[in-house]
């Protein structure tokens, strides 16, 4: 890897770390409304196991840097 490499990947690294605690806390608060809405009976254990399983995959492409196709913007066809 060359050193700009490494800088761009350090860049990246120091951007990750510092955006870490407002992506858990993100995390933390949607389950914690959907949790609040099983609770309530707005939604089954199911729903609610699935739903925080959702969650959690989300974050995990975040992490991983990998942004979904829905959110991306495609030029228009020609």
């Amino acid at each position: 890897m060359s050193v700009a490499g490494i800088l761009l990947f350090i860049q990246g690294l120091n951007a990750a770390i510092s955006a870490a605690p407002k992506v858990i806390e993100v995390v933390q608060k949607a389950k914690d409304f959907i949790t609040a809405l099983f609770t309530a009976g707005a939604i089954s254990k199911e729903r609610q196991d699935a739903l925080h399983l959702a969650v959690d995959a989300r974050a995990a492409l975040a992490a991983a840097g990998i942004v979904d196709p829905a959110w991306t913007v495609e030029a228009d066809p020609a």
